[in-house]
């Protein structure tokens, strides 16, 4: 048994203000109940806790005397002592490090260069999901922080690092953070370079530093004007060695011999030449400004606002800033990287003549302080709020929404619901006005009840409180763009995304779909579309030499009346008619009579030169990686399923002349269910049905509740996890539970469904679920479906996918990064 004190130690870190400040899923499950108190079996999902204990008692005994927990009178459950947080600044308390490398170091690591009583927090920073070098240490008080920056014989794992107090690096410019992110605490400098060199011929001629060793090659800065060369490193003993080198290995540049002189007093390396910095910087005047245009009509997309921009700016020199800006907000803001170009920008849509429109109405320009918001005038439809009050507060919202929804049936859809466990108010909001009146009707005569409680009451919101949803909602979508467009990197770009969360580039036909239907669009150039010519022959006359024909005349005449009747591809013709012919035969009878051409509708990720890059570098990483270590990994999507069929167009060969074969739908789209799953080499996760737009902390509920017991309990501790590059996957909040619970994530390349076997469980699960064309009347029944077919994978179909991974990996490489066949 470990020892009740390491117990104590660890669950007070988790309640410490350092981490409950940060961490958004201990908060919200605070927030779940009244009396702040949180279950011993959420404890118990964390890894650190579950290596220590799993059993309550023990965990109970462990904090009878904690100072910063209390137990409830069950000791089922702790809460913090102290419900608010400190106001202390914790920046100050907190050392930034700097060059550790590109290699992540484990927080143990880190922790072990320090007094481990001393350490509050210890943050290893990441940009777009790479470590940089820069570690962040929170102290407990602002005396051993100010001991640390004084301690010049730290090191953290076998290096110096630069060392600063947050609070000072917040204060930086923005070049002097890239600068101490950098971690330069030594320079070669080389003067005299020829003055007709280049870049490349610098390179060229250093090359063989680090020919053998990658990890040798530093920062080259070449500044042609000064004719000066500088190699920038964050360890004063690997420029030691760099120098040696090239003592040994004289270096020359165009005929010019280079001497290299070794920099490393701090004020010399602080004032050594910069590059023109290409970001944004703060006037010198102060604070810097940007344009804000209000009053946006519906239907607004980006290209429309840039395109207001360009038409402003006419054919002066001004460039046009970034523009962020969501389709269907009724705020843009124009982003420039100084107050001249805003000025500018502002000055010439404030000048446009005629008065310009977008979405039917008449824009305003706002030239603002950064930071502060221009008021937002939001459209929207009167009547679509509704206030509910006296509702249980011991049942979750997608409890009461899926209540609401069933008892609306084909009158609407509740589209949205704001409340929490432990609230006695709701907020939702229906998609027509008619669903808003009969859930009111329905709370008044008290014909609602959920888990068996009656909801007190419900009012449609009018006025100002109407106006102030709307608003809120404005706001919080704003917030979410801006969220998920911070990291440039992970964005994907427009007319190259996902599809839709029911395509994924066909996944909405299904892969199972396209993988048969595409088939049938290979075809020889050299076969004949000419109708074949009928000829008539007795008994007496000989038969013609050559190959007999496959299909006799009536075989023919029930291919091409099945094919204008039903919807199927050539491999499913041959198969219902019994054929036993190769598809291409099919094909090529079907092709030969003008009747009939194939029509198709094809979704795909675009992917640019980088995508394929990216892509073709992961998968030579990865092709070695091994069957044993790819049975481990747990596979992870979300897949949309509607009643009214798949949202990807089905393939089939058309009746020229006949009317194009439909599927029904019902108004505002007949319903539709959002899955999540997750599947490995012998088994699957139970499926997560989730409701509305998914926060970061919906999908940390998800893996809480789905992923992590089903995947701990067939692997313990030793899997990886597979994710794709979803905003609310990546999410910072997302990393840290999944950090926080010891969970190793699969980096994983963008638009990359074709290597992830799932995706193919989604397209088998597709044809099962809406074969025949199969829709549905309700999401129950569509559920059930899913949930059957879900259930009876068999393991060799797993196994099959999972161990095709080196196969993917080999295509992908072999198609240099392009799409597969997968």
């Amino acid at each position: 048994m470990a020892d009740l004190a390491v117990i104590q130690k660890q669950v007070e870190f988790y309640f410490s203000d350092s981490n409950f400040r940060r961490d958004k899923f201990l908060k919200a499950e605070t927030e779940k109940n009244a009396d702040r108190f949180v279950p011993f079996s959420v404890l118990f999902t964390f890894k650190k806790l579950q290596a220590l204990t799993t059993d309550p008692e023990v965990l109970a005994s462990a904090l009878e005397k904690s100072t910063v927990v209390e137990l409830n009178e069950d000791r089922t459950a702790l809460r913090r002592l102290q419900a608010a947080l400190s106001n202390d600044d914790a920046t100050k308390r907190t050392v930034a490090f700097s060059g550790l490398g590109v290699l992540p170091p484990s927080i143990d690591e880190v922790n072990a260069s320090f007094n481990i009583d001393t350490v509050g927090y210890t943050r290893v920073v990441k940009a777009a999901g790479r470590f940089f070098g820069v570690v962040h240490v929170e102290f407990k008080d602002e005396a051993t922080a100010d001991a640390v920056l004084a301690d010049k014989s730290i090191t953290i794992v076998g290096r110096s690092p630069k060392k600063i107090r947050l609070s000072a690096y917040l204060a930086l410019s923005h070049d002097d953070k890239r600068d101490f992110e950098k971690g330069i605490q030594a320079l070669l400098k080389a003067t005299g370079v020829p003055a007709d060199a280049t870049f490349q011929d610098t390179v060229s001629a250093l090359e063989g530093l680090w020919e053998d060793d990658r990890d040798k090659k530093p920062l080259v800065n070449f500044f042609e004007d000064l004719h000066e060369l500088n190699l920038l490193y964050s360890q004063v003993s690997a420029a030691t060695e760099a120098l040696a080198y090239f003592d040994a290995h004289p270096v020359e540049v165009l005929g010019t011999k280079l001497s290299f002189e070794l920099v490393s007093d701090e004020s010399a390396i602080a004032g050594r030449p910069r590059k023109d910095s290409k970001k944004r910087k703060a006037d010198a005047a102060g604070e810097r400004k940007y344009v804000a245009i209000t009053a946006i009509g519906k239907a607004v997309r980006v290209l429309d606002v840039k395109d207001l921009v360009v038409q402003a700016l006419g054919a002066s020199s001004v460039r046009v800033p970034f523009i962020e800006f969501q389709t269907g907000a009724s705020l843009a803001k124009i982003n420039c990287t100084d107050n001249t170009q805003a000025t500018a920008v502002f000055d010439a849509l404030s000048k446009l003549s005629p008065v310009p429109q977008l979405g039917g109405k008449t824009p305003q320009f706002h030239f603002l302080t950064v930071g502060e918001e221009p008021a937002v005038e939001v459209d929207y439809d009167n009547g679509l709020v509704v206030k509910l009050t006296g509702v249980p507060s011991d049942v979750s919202r997608d409890v009461v929404k899926e209540k609401l929804n069933d008892i609306l049936g084909e009158t609407g859809v509740v589209a949205f619901i704001k409340f929490q466990l432990g609230q006695t108010e709701a907020l939702l909001r229906v998609d027509v006005v008619a669903a808003a009146t009969k859930l009111v009707e329905l709370i008044t005569a008290g014909d609602v009840t959920v888990k068996d409680q009656k909801i007190g009451a419900a009012e449609i919101l009018t006025g100002d409180e109407e106006k102030a949803f709307w608003l809120d909602a404005e706001a919080s979508r704003r917030a979410r763009y801006a969220q998920s467009d911070s990291n440039k990197r992970q964005r994907q770009v427009e007319f190259g995304g996902r599809g839709g969360r029911g395509g994924r580039g066909g996944r909405g036909g299904g892969r199972g779909g396209g993988r048969h239907s595409t088939e049938t669009m290979s075809q020889s150039p050299t076969i004949s579309r000419t109708p074949p010519r009928m000829e008539t022959t007795t008994k007496k006359e000989k038969r013609k030499k050559g190959r007999p024909k496959k299909l006799n005349a009536q075989q023919q005449r029930r291919l091409y009346r099945t094919s204008t009747n039903e919807i199927l591809s050539a491999a499913k013709l041959n198969d219902q008619l019994d054929l036993d012919l190769h598809k291409s035969t099919v094909t090529r009878y079907l092709r030969s009579n003008n009747k009939f051409e194939f029509i198709k509708m094809k979704k795909a990720p675009k992917l640019t030169p980088m995508h394929m890059l990216r892509r073709k570098e992961w998968a030579s990483e990865m092709v070695d990686y091994g069957t044993e270590k790819w049975s481990s990994v747990v596979f992870s999507d979300e897949k949309k399923w509607n009643l009214d069929g798949p949202d990807g167009l089905k393939s089939y060969w058309h009746c020229v002349g006949r009317d194009v074969k439909t599927v029904f739908s019902r108004q505002n789209g007949g319903g539709s269910l959002m899955v999540w799953g997750g599947i490995w080499a012998d088994g699957t996760t139970r499926l997560a049905f989730v409701e509305g737009t998914q926060t970061a902390q919906d999908y940390i509920y998800t893996l809480g509740e789905f992923m992590l017991p089903a995947a701990q309990l067939r692997f313990g501790t030793d899997f990886v996890f597979q994710q794709d590059n979803a905003s609310i996957h990546t999410a910072n909040a997302t990393k840290a539970f999944l950090d926080e619970q010891g969970v190793v994530v699969m980096d994983w390349p963008a638009l990359s469904p074709d290597l992830n076997p799932i995706e193919n469980i989604w397209g088998y699960l597709v044809e099962q679920v809406y074969a025949g064309g199969k829709q549905y009347d309700t999401k129950e029944e569509l559920k059930a479906s899913i949930m059957r077919h879900w259930n009876s994978l068999e393991v060799s179909y797993l196994q099959t996918l999972i161990f095709s991974m080196k196969s993917r990996c080999l295509s992908v490489v072999a198609a240099n990064g392009m799409t597969t066949k997968y």
